[in-house]
């Protein structure tokens, strides 16, 4: 049976939004809301970053890796190989490489 709602986004909630959601009983978690177990904090914590947010793969590389189910940085760091067979000129793999490894903390996570 049905006992709660919940809205999970990875944007952020208006105030109004927050209000509107904590009266009506909707769990809500946002990039930043709440404080403590905010989308941004479980994914920090889990290490399951996704592709979208690295800067240096352009949008057309990004839509190229999720068609191939590739959808977590993890996922790259495992086997460089991936970015051959997206098409990603090699001149680019090593910029992109370097942001994966700053991102995730030189790969310990």
């Amino acid at each position: 049976s049905f006992h709660q709602g919940w809205i999970v986004t990875n944007t952020r909630f208006s105030e109004d939004a927050i209000q509107f959601g904590n009266c009506i009983g909707l769990k809500l978690i946002g990039w930043d809301y709440p404080h403590k177990g905010s989308l941004k904090e479980m994914i920090d914590k889990s290490g399951l970053h996704p592709i979208t947010c690295l800067t240096t793969l352009k949008s057309s590389e990004k839509q190229r890796l999720l068609d191939n189910g590739i959808v977590l940085c993890k996922q790259l760091l495992r086997d460089g190989k991936i970015l051959r067979a997206a098409h990603i000129e090699p001149e680019r793999h090593a910029p992109i490489m370097e942001e994966l490894n700053q991102f995730l903390g030189n790969g310990q996570r």
